[in-house]
């Protein structure tokens, strides 16, 4: 007991663990509109404060925003943290160029070519099986974005580009609604 006869010295002080949301850009930097993913990515980096920031704050989240093209293995480590992820990429989905679709696990089979070849050394059914194997498949949405040029050396395509900020509010607002979700069963 302390001198003013109660038990704790201070006040107990208990931190609520901060939700994290992880949105991860997938593609080869190099080849037209496979760059997306690391676009967006660097895209709400540079607007973090205008973008990012209105809605993360709010809602008492932390956004990862992370450009896993250069190691593309990284999404498979952050999926295992077992927080909600969204992955954006470019995919093969025989609609028109920069038509994209958020998808759960279970619908990726049925609206992605997954015989296309990855052009950066990582592909969907990996991020499944992962997903999979981990246990944490409901966890994860993929945006996919229709490719059109696909070509060494191109910049993403005016198809794509004009679907930015679509893209982009979509994004935003599965971040709002995970949160949602989250507090509908917590």
């Amino acid at each position: 007991m302390n001198k003013r006869g109660s038990i704790l010295e201070k006040p107990a002080v208990f931190k609520v663990k901060q939700k994290t949301v992880s949105i991860i850009g997938l593609g080869n930097s190099f080849m037209g509109d496979d760059a997306l993913g690391p676009y967006i990515i660097e895209y709400l980096r540079e607007n973090y404060e205008t973008m990012v920031k209105p809605v993360a704050e709010p809602l008492n989240i932390n956004i990862k925003l992370m450009d896993a093209s250069q190691d593309p293995i990284l999404a498979g480590a952050v999926i295992a943290e077992g927080n909600p992820v969204i992955l954006i990429d470019a995919a093969e989905m025989n609609l028109p160029p920069g038509e994209y679709r958020l998808l759960k696990i279970p619908d990726i089979r049925k609206n992605i070519d997954l015989r296309a070849v990855s052009t950066h050394g990582f592909n969907i059914v990996q991020v499944l099986d992962m997903a999979d194997e981990f246990g944490y498949s409901e966890f994860v949405k993929i945006l996919a974005v229709q490719l059109g040029s696909i070509h060494y050396g191109d910049a993403i395509s005016k198809n794509v580009l004009i679907n930015l900020n679509k893209i982009i509010k979509e994004i935003l607002k599965e971040v709002r609604e995970i949160n949602e979700k989250e507090n509908t069963y917590s």
